[in-house]
């Protein structure tokens, strides 16, 4: 619970910070917007970018504006900030990532009062394929210092509490006796030492490859017998790393909280957030089952490129400005 507070708090200060305005700025962009005199303004923007266009366009409550929202969580009613960014009566749209993201807002008894489902559009973020070809799995197995004859559970996150590492570790320590060389590798920053220790304490040493952010992270994909996104509630607005696993034709295990399952479809497995013994099991089921993880993985792709691609996010979005201006 210390855990979640301290994440809240880190919330609530960026909150904040986003109400120290630049008026210079404020004033160059509605400069700008009464030259141009645009039809819609589309803000796909960090929160301070937000509230300082927001702040510009107080005066212009006829032209309607589409704003990006990230995460599932992290609104409140009671923070003058998100008034100005995401509330208000004038003519606005929500653009969430998910449709896992619309029904948390929409089933929210407070943010419902201030978001209703009118004011809520989807759209899945555009997921480009690598621009590089993609690294074998022996090159990307030997840069990461994973033995070859290791079955490898992997993933793609910033190590903290809300990634929920722990559990996966854990299931991958049980797996220990049946893959003796299994490993669980996590690319990407860990900052975070109480999470680290927390990882540390239910797995040996020598399970874990924490290897640190990597550029071009995706590249490092093929080294993964399984791809694992085990995100707690309220879970991801989207997961780009689960799109880029898709795309790199991983089998995936997703948790059941946020957006993970609507993305994989069929095409992947789910598990409770925290159920260690649900993790093992599905975990288990793709080593054991090279058929299955490639089936799966071919899939994946195929659903990938089917959703992600710039012609499918291009015309939901012509069709989203096409219902903000009329």
């Amino acid at each position: 619970m210390g855990e979640m507070a301290a994440d809240t708090q880190a919330a609530k200060f960026t909150a904040w910070k986003s109400l120290r305005l630049d008026l210079s700025f404020i004033s160059t962009l509605g400069v700008a917007v009464r030259s141009i005199k645009p039809h819609i303004v589309h803000i796909d923007a960090d929160r301070r970018v937000l509230s300082h266009a927001m702040a510009a366009l107080l005066k212009r409550p006829e032209i309607p504006v589409l704003v990006r929202r990230g995460a599932i969580g992290g609104l409140n009613v009671l923070h003058p900030g998100d008034w100005l960014c995401f509330f208000g009566r004038r003519r606005q749209q929500l653009l969430c990532s998910s449709r896992v993201m619309m029904n948390a807002y929409s089933q929210s008894p407070l943010l419902r009062r201030v978001l209703p489902s009118s004011r809520l559009e989807m759209l899945h973020h555009h997921v480009p394929d690598s621009a590089n070809p993609p690294m074998k799995s022996g090159p990307a197995r030997q840069s990461l210092g994973i033995p070859a004859d290791c079955a490898v559970v992997g993933t793609i996150c910033a190590v903290r509490p809300i990634k929920n590492i722990a559990t996966v570790a854990a299931a991958v320590q049980a797996l220990r006796t049946e893959f003796p060389h299994i490993r669980l590798v996590v690319i990407g920053s860990h900052g975070d030492a109480r999470e680290l220790d927390r990882i540390k304490s239910v797995i040996d040493d020598e399970r874990i490859i924490l290897a640190g952010p990597r550029p071009c992270a995706r590249d490092y994909m093929s080294a993964f017998d399984a791809f694992v996104s085990p995100t707690r509630a309220p879970g991801e607005g989207f997961g780009l790393a689960i799109a880029e696993a898709m795309l790199a034709r991983r089998a995936i295990v997703a948790s059941d909280a946020g957006a993970g399952q609507e993305l994989i479809g069929t095409s992947g497995l789910t598990a409770p957030a925290l159920d260690v013994g649900a993790w093992h099991a599905a975990i288990r089921r793709l080593l054991l089952d090279p058929e299955l993880r490639a089936s799966l993985g071919e899939a994946a792709r195929n659903r990938a490129v089917e959703l992600f691609c710039a012609d499918t996010v291009a015309d939901q979005l012509a069709a989203i400005y096409d219902r903000a201006c009329n």
